[in-house]
C-alpha cells in the first residue's frame, strides 16, 4: 500500500531562487522612466512648470543623473 506525495518543484525553486539585485544603471533608468512618466501627466494637466520641488531627487524617488547632479546635490 503506497501513498503518494505531492511536491510543487516550481514553487520550490522560485523560493530558493535569490532575488536579482538591480544595477545602478537599472535603477538610474526606472527612475528617468518615471520622471517622463510625471512630467507627461503633469503637462497633460496643463501644467507647463516642472520642478524637483514636488518629487525631490533620491534613490527612492526621481532620476539624478550620475554624470551631472544638480548642484544642491553635489
Amino acid at each position: 500500500d503506497r501513498q503518494g506525495v505531492t511536491v510543487d518543484v516550481e514553487y520550490i525553486a522560485r523560493k530558493l531562487r535569490k532575488p536579482r539585485l538591480e544595477s545602478q544603471e537599472e535603477i538610474n533608468q526606472r527612475m528617468h522612466s518615471v520622471e517622463l512618466a510625471v512630467r507627461e501627466a503633469l503637462f497633460a494637466r496643463g501644467e507647463t512648470h516642472f520642478t524637483d520641488q514636488e518629487f525631490p531627487p533620491s534613490n527612492q524617488s526621481l532620476f539624478v543623473d550620475p554624470e551631472s547632479p544638480p548642484s544642491k546635490l553635489q
